[in-house]
């Protein structure tokens, strides 16, 4: 017990009534209680987006990588084409240079002697 001239006890006696300060205590703790509760709730729903964002993002980037192989092998395979393409330029441009396929079988456009669309095919004669 404290005595009657401590700081304690001097609280005590300035305090308005006893049950009104414990109930006063009690709602305040409950609301304290209360918020704590929802920060908790709050910060678990925190956790659990930065986990779902976790995952997704470590989804994200494995495809990333994914895409990023592919388009290397693509991009390899089109460098050796060119390079294979390069190295030996005179026999696609010889060949497309002395006829051109592009023209041939045209409507309107007149053919080249020897060049045929097939091998029983008999050109007929060309009006003057």
């Amino acid at each position: 017990a404290a005595a009657l001239g401590s700081p304690a006890a001097a609280a005590v006696s300035e305090q308005p009534a006893g049950g009104e300060e414990a109930s006063h205590a009690s709602l305040h703790g409950s609301s304290v209680a209360g918020l704590l509760q929802s920060v908790q709730q709050l910060l678990v729903q925190i956790l659990q987006t930065s986990r779902q964002q976790q995952a997704l993002l470590e989804s994200l980037a494995s495809d990333t990588v994914s895409h990023l192989h592919f388009l290397s092998h693509s991009l390899v395979q089109v460098g050796e084409t060119l390079h294979q393409l390069l190295l030996r330029p005179q026999t696609h441009l010889g060949h497309y240079g002395s006829h051109m396929p592009l023209f041939e079988g045209v409507p309107g456009m007149p053919r080249s002697p020897g060049s045929h669309t097939s091998p029983d095919h008999k050109e007929e004669p060309q009006l003057s």
